[in-house]
């Protein structure tokens, strides 16, 4: 702590005293800026700043949520994976790598399937996820999909959020067309990964991501088949060389 002598603290004290109207008017008005800052704050970005949940518990939150409050909320998670997508899991991005891109993506397909499943009752206006086969025929009665609610309100939310999974999954598809002849890969793991691709692109029709990711699914799947043809190749020399082997001995 400082101690200030009797002339130096009157000097301050004066310096403090004369400060004009104006320069207290801005004073407060940054205050309020700061202050309006924070209210314009939803619960929601609080809450996801404070704590950054898991998917599981993200979907059983939405479920008390109004349909406009979950496009809100999508729209923050997006950002923040988009943007600084360590904080997801670190403090900092210093330890952040492709270690990490399995975990995104096991999150992102929970947040996806729940767009997908949920539903939005016409009247009450309540959100509630359906288990594949487990509406009965009141309940097509009575609830719309989420996202078809939200294609009539105008949400784009979604559009986002699978757009966004869709990047990831590309750094996973380079990867394995990258490492495959230095790792056994199964061919139905990238077809599967393809297979996802393209189901993200049929919920981006109509979107500003729908013809670029089409193209982009084309180009993947052309990769895929120079990637098997090469594969093929690969395994005819090492039989080739087996065949050798087994008529020298």
């Amino acid at each position: 702590m400082l101690f200030l002598n009797r002339s130096v603290f009157t000097l301050i004290f004066i310096s403090i005293a004369s400060i004009s109207l104006s320069a207290k008017q801005e004073v407060a008005q940054t205050k309020v800026n700061e202050v309006a800052q924070e209210v314009k704050k939803t619960p929601f970005e609080i809450y996801w700043e404070k704590y950054y949940p898991n998917a599981k518990v993200l979907c059983a939150k939405f479920e008390q949520m109004t349909p406009e409050d979950i496009d809100t909320s999508i729209k923050e998670i997006t950002k923040t994976f988009s943007g600084e997508p360590w904080t997801y899991f670190l403090n900092n991005k210093k330890n952040f790598d492709v270690r990490y891109l399995e975990s995104i993506l096991s999150e992102f397909r929970i947040l996806s399937g729940f767009v997908s499943q949920a539903r939005v009752h016409r009247k009450k206006n309540i959100v509630k996820k359906f288990e594949y086969g487990t509406m009965t025929v009141q309940d097509q009665y009575n609830y719309t999909t989420l996202k078809e609610y939200w294609e009539k309100k105008g949400c784009s939310s979604y559009h986002e959020l699978y757009a966004l999974e869709f990047d990831f999954l590309v750094i996973k598809f380079n990867s394995y067309i990258l490492s495959f002849f230095k790792e056994q890969r199964d061919v139905r793991d990238v077809d599967n990964l393809l297979w996802t691709m393209s189901w993200l692109v049929g919920n981006l029709v109509g979107s500003a991501y729908e013809a670029a990711y089409q193209e982009n699914v084309k180009r993947f799947k052309k990769v895929f088949e120079i990637w098997k043809q090469q594969l093929k190749e690969k395994k005819k020399e090492e039989e080739s060389d087996d065949d050798e082997y087994d008529d020298y001995d």
